[in-house]
């Protein structure tokens, strides 16, 4: 019987995914950049250049802000636009520089 009635005294969350929220507010969003027509072209060549085994560094836009990922292309899909360096999926839309190794 007194095992049952423990749960009765357990904290809870009034607000449940305030925590969250409030968490969430907390994190600086960086704008993303727009790229001019030049620099679009310049990067679409590069993307179409690419080949899968080859060691890249990519900044790309990642949720919330511009990350960088140095490491060799696992895969490669033009036909879905996206590439994985390791285990990260990267789409080509989100990329704004590469650099190829």
């Amino acid at each position: 019987m007194q095992n049952n009635r423990c749960h009765l005294f357990l904290p809870m969350d009034a607000l449940k995914g305030y925590k969250e929220a409030l968490r969430e507010k907390e994190i600086v969003k960086e704008p993303r950049k727009t790229l001019l027509e030049d620099e679009e072209i310049i990067l679409s060549n590069k993307i179409l250049s690419l080949k899968e085994d080859i060691f890249v560094l990519i900044k790309y836009y990642d949720i919330y802000n511009y990350q960088l990922i140095k490491g060799k292309i696992t895969k490669i899909n033009y036909t879905y636009k996206y590439l994985y360096i390791s285990d990260k999926k990267i789409n080509f839309s989100d990329i704004i520089e590469i650099i190829i190794c």
